[in-house]
């Protein structure tokens, strides 16, 4: 049986003010973004396991380094689009290729690149090993960006999770009737808000 997982774009945000390395003056944080893995659960094993996949800068090594982050996390997290509901891919292969993938075409990502660069080229990076489908990336940033401006401003259609339309002609007539929102399909114990993280959002 092949394994099958869910990726999603994630955006986490950070608690504090974050100092410019080029000033002494503050910035408002910027979302984090990352790659979240659900792996498929078998029939009767219970809750699929989720993983979230980000590149830190790691200043003795001098580059990016691919690493999980804890559900727990005190990031509270913003909201997640899915891109991909049937990867034919573990978590285990998906972080090795992010980890084989993270040098750009021109060089090694540096310390001053943000997050959302990174998850720009880990999207190119699933687009070329064909792990997701092809899509225009700078448009699928436009649209994370109005989707968490819409999230954090309270917008009531703008759920927790949500599918990218273009990905998912399914939700076309959907995304016609409710604007620019597509809500994922939630199952009677996943709620808009409940889903994978029990609640925190």
């Amino acid at each position: 049986m092949l394994d099958k997982t869910s990726i999603y774009a994630c955006a986490r945000s950070v608690d504090t003010d974050v100092p410019r390395s080029d000033s002494h003056q503050y910035q408002k944080p910027r979302p984090k973004w990352t790659i979240m893995a659900e792996a498929h659960s078998l029939l009767g094993t219970g809750n699929a396991e989720v993983v979230e996949y980000c590149a830190t800068w790691n200043d003795k090594a001098a580059q990016h380094q691919i690493h999980s982050i804890e559900l727990g996390s005190h990031d509270s997290i913003l909201g997640s689009i899915l891109i991909a509901e049937s990867a034919h891919i573990s978590q285990k292969k998906l972080n090795a290729l992010l980890q084989e993938h993270y040098e750009v075409k021109n060089g090694s990502l540096d310390a001053d690149s943000t997050s959302q660069e990174w998850l720009k080229h880990a999207l190119h990076v699933l687009q070329e090993q064909k792990v997701i489908e092809k899509f225009d990336v700078a448009t699928f940033m436009s649209f994370a960006h109005g989707y968490l401006a819409n999230r954090q401003s309270g917008g009531l259609d703008a759920p927790a999770t949500i599918a990218y339309p273009q990905l998912h002609q399914e939700h076309e007539k959907k995304a016609k009737q409710h604007g620019f929102w597509v809500a994922y399909p939630q199952t009677t114990n996943n709620r808009s808000g409940d889903k994978i993280y029990g609640g925190l959002m």
